[in-house]
């Protein structure tokens, strides 16, 4: 196996960890590549959700359950242990600050770490949501 084909398994196997953490509600007992290259996580042979690499460029960008996280964003959430409404929650917030071409308040590691930095992510999305809706 060569490195590429060590780095790609590693990867997917991140990718199945952090669906298997923040999208699925039961533990899979088995893992299979459909016909339009989704990687499903089965119990019983049933879906409990599907991920795939947009473009099938392992690494890239991830979409899982309508959200598409980059790599860097799947190694972070691990390492922070970070919770499933945190996780979303910053997607959303790094999004809106996008679309309203402002900086964000702070990282996502902090976010996760930092009460304070939290609170005043959320009241900053929660101004930057009232504008949009104004």
């Amino acid at each position: 196996m060569t490195s590429l084909e060590k780095w790609e398994k590693a990867t997917n196997d991140l990718a199945i960890e952090f669906v298997s953490k923040y999208f699925c509600d039961e533990k899979h007992d088995s893992i299979k590549v459909n016909r339009y290259r989704e990687t499903e996580l089965l119990k019983n042979g049933e879906c409990l959700n599907y991920f795939s690499w947009v473009g099938g460029e392992v690494g890239g960008c991830l979409f899982v359950s309508d959200d598409y996280f980059n790599l860097d964003r799947i190694v972070e959430a691990l390492r922070l242990n970070a919770g499933y409404d945190d996780l979303v929650f910053f997607s959303d917030y790094e999004l809106l600050c996008c679309q309203e071409n402002v900086d964000r308040e702070c990282n996502f590691s902090n976010f996760v770490k930092y009460p304070e930095w939290k609170e005043k992510v959320k009241k900053h999305y929660k101004k930057l949501n009232k504008k949009l809706n104004d």
